[in-house]
């Protein structure tokens, strides 16, 4: 990761509340709607998903480091959402 990245990564994680890694990969038509609270580490956001406010989608903690959800086409998480996968 360069330097430009990690500055760029962490503002967005303080100004705009979005937690969204490198590594997630993006499908068309992803919209996230309202604004902070969502930590968004999965392998895969597929097409037209709409994420609302203070959802979280990743792994438990590190002995499941593996462990990413792939969200679906056409997927809808509300607010307050949480989303884990163990191992």
């Amino acid at each position: 990761m360069t330097a430009v990245y990690r500055v760029m990564y962490k503002l967005t994680q303080w100004f705009c509340g979005i937690d969204l890694p490198y590594s997630v990969i993006l499908d068309r038509r992803v919209r996230i709607e309202h604004f902070g609270g969502m930590i968004l580490v999965a392998d895969r956001i597929g097409d037209d998903v709409l994420i609302r406010q203070n959802t979280t989608f990743g792994v438990v903690g590190p002995e499941a480091p593996y462990g990413r959800r792939v969200i679906g086409d056409g997927a809808q998480r509300l607010a307050q959402a949480q989303w884990s996968s163990v191992r």
